[in-house]
């Protein structure tokens, strides 16, 4: 049986998230320098102070990956409706994608910044 067109398009973005995540050293410790001095999780040296800031490190790092599984929709819907216009096919469940992920995206943006905004305030 031949996979669809959607499943090998997951494949080739798949296998590129792990040069993708060589770009970018994020990890769920963070050092000093991610959190500020006197907050280093590694040599266990923190304050009640730190735990604020490293919530809001892990959400960060949360809404990250939620942003970057939202571009990897939108990407996929796009070639799809690229590809409609040389089958002749319907488009409207691409660009119904396309919507769903872009208001996916401003859902996670606005509520990263409810959130920030929060813990901000708690960690002064």
């Amino acid at each position: 049986m031949k996979p669809s067109l959607r499943a090998r398009l997951y494949a080739v973005f798949l296998s590129a998230l792990p040069v993708a995540a060589l770009a970018q050293s994020a990890s769920l410790i963070p050092d000093e320098s991610k959190l500020g001095p006197g907050c280093s999780f590694v040599t266990g040296i923190f304050g009640f102070q730190c735990i604020p800031l490293y919530l809001a490190y892990l959400i960060q790092l949360a809404f990250s990956f939620a942003g970057g599984l939202a571009l990897i929709e939108i990407l996929l819907a796009g070639y799809e409706i690229a590809l409609a216009g040389v089958r002749g096919t319907d488009t409207s469940g691409p660009r119904n994608r396309i919507l769903y992920a872009v208001g996916g995206l401003a859902f996670c943006i606005f509520s990263f910044l409810i959130i920030d905004t929060i813990i901000f305030a708690l960690a002064r």
